[in-house]
């Protein structure tokens, strides 16, 4: 069985079987949360939130015990990338800094097909981040 990882912008993430799909979506809403298709663009999305996380917590605007809960996330989520994609592609990514366009396309509510997505903006209308949610 081959999965195909979703990820929140919270750094959660889903395993789907790739079989229950004849097309992929690159995103979709499961339980009123938003899941990206992991791709390497998108792992450096969560890198350039992370280094951000990585400043609130040295200007004391997050708590240690928040930005370890968040690393851990991270972590996993990088690995899941690495197994699918490879370090070299995950680098090249970063290196292209494709981040900004996946900010632009939460803004508009668009998955990467163009499609509208009116469910990937936040309550709030901004673009989502790397958030806790307590109890995940």
């Amino acid at each position: 069985m081959k999965t195909i990882i979703y990820a929140a912008s919270d750094a959660t993430f889903i395993e789907i079987d790739s079989a229950r799909f004849w097309k992929p979506p690159a995103t979709f809403v499961q339980s009123g949360k938003v899941y990206r298709r992991l791709t390497p663009e998108y792992w450096a999305w969560f890198r350039r939130k992370f280094l951000i996380l990585e400043k609130a917590l040295v200007n004391g605007k997050v708590s240690e015990e928040t930005f370890v809960e968040i690393l851990d996330r991270m972590s996993k989520l990088y690995n899941h990338a690495v197994a699918a994609y490879g370090k070299e592609a995950l680098r090249e990514a970063v290196k292209a800094d494709g981040a900004k366009e996946i900010d632009d396309d939460a803004k508009q509510g668009n998955d990467t097909d163009g499609a509208r997505q009116t469910s990937a903006r936040s309550s709030r209308g901004r673009v989502p981040s790397i958030v806790v949610e307590r109890g995940c």
